[in-house]
């Protein structure tokens, strides 16, 4: 108790966290002896009134052989967002605490078939730090040897997780991520990314074995909390949304990682034509100008710039992504590699040559 305390201070002081919901509910094995989750599930969530309260009972629901506790990071909501995750909070707490919770609310307890894990769901209620930064928030308040961050508008099958962890117990990989399937259409599924010459991402057919792939995909991926916090986390340096994860994925593979997709199990998708905030094309760039200047050169850079060239405040966009020391981070990332970004794009076939 005092260690998750000592972490929620921690996140606090250190990000400027509005609130903390904050209940470690330790898992209780048959000797007795309180012990950590397996497995910390990170969910950021902006205005995601419709999906949260769905994606959180769908891992509930889920059979599963792993322990895991589940960390909602409520990102600067302006919807019902914070209500809903405060109750899944509260409904989270084993029955007697429940019942008789400080505030006197009367949250239902859940249905013996969608029963929440012994470690409980944990909510951190931050003011808008993005993608990147909220899921970094989440990494520091899990207790778990396993991260899995999801988007909060996912739903699981039974044994996804333990497929998951099974990969990453192999020791054939660092970080992994399930096919990723249309909340409607689980046909259309794709199993990791790839890049495009502008620097979008296109998805990947289904692989007969767990292989190798370029990116991990956002919606979910999992990644040993160790491994996750050698390389740096998600690049705070990132706004809003766009990018965090092809960067992430980039950088694994250009550090001696290896990132890889399994055929055996598919989390659905909710797939959006719209945000349910803003996301300003001017940070969507300023993403996409960062991630390319931390780790490409050449004709590669120049490929991936290209793709700014459309924007009308190109040139102050690129200013202002240099004034934020990403070339003194581009040298760091440089001098820690293991691959260069020449071999990332050979071995992947990607077209930014």
């Amino acid at each position: 108790m005092f260690l998750d305390l000592a972490v929620s201070v921690g996140v606090f002081l250190t990000h400027g966290i509005s609130r903390l919901i904050y209940y470690p509910v330790p898992y209780l094995p048959t000797g007795g002896v309180a012990v950590d989750p397996e497995v910390s599930i990170i969910l950021p969530a902006r205005n995601e009134r419709d999906h949260l309260e769905q994606t959180v009972r769908s891992i509930w629901g889920a059979r599963s052989g792993v322990t895991y506790e589940v960390i909602v990071v409520e990102d600067g909501s302006t919807d019902t967002t914070p209500e809903i995750a405060d109750s899944l909070a509260h409904a989270a707490l084993p029955r007697e605490l429940a019942q008789r919770s400080p505030e006197g609310s009367k949250v239902p307890v859940p249905h013996a078939h969608e029963s929440p894990p012994a470690a409980g769901l944990n909510v951190i209620h931050t003011g808008g730090l993005g993608a990147a930064r909220a899921r970094n928030v989440g990494a520091e308040a899990a207790r778990g040897r396993i991260l899995v961050f999801c988007d909060a508008h996912v739903f699981v099958e039974d044994g996804w997780l333990d497929e998951l962890v099974q990969l990453l117990r192999s020791g054939d990989w660092d970080a992994v991520c399930p096919g990723i399937a249309a909340h409607d259409r689980t046909d259309l599924a794709g199993f990791g990314q790839s890049l495009s010459g502008s620097g979008e991402i296109r998805w990947l057919p289904k692989p007969e074995q767990p292989q190798a792939v370029p990116i991990l995909p956002g919606a979910c991926i999992a990644v040993s909390s160790e491994v996750f916090r050698q390389v740096g986390g998600f690049d705070d340096g990132f706004r809003t949304w766009g990018f965090e994860d092809i960067e992430w994925s980039l950088r694994m593979w250009l550090m001696g990682c290896r990132l890889g997709t399994t055929p055996n199990t598919v989390v659905r998708h909710v797939f959006r034509k719209v945000h349910p905030y803003a996301v300003p094309s001017y940070d969507y760039y300023y993403n996409l100008a960062r991630m390319a200047l931390s780790h490409f050169s050449g004709p590669r850079l120049a490929r991936l710039l290209r793709g700014l060239s459309t924007h009308p405040m190109r040139f102050d966009l690129l200013v202002e992504v240099l004034s934020h020391q990403t070339l003194e981070r581009r040298q760091e990332l440089f001098n820690a590699r293991v691959h260069s970004d020449e071999w990332l794009v050979q071995t992947f076939a990607l077209p930014l040559e």
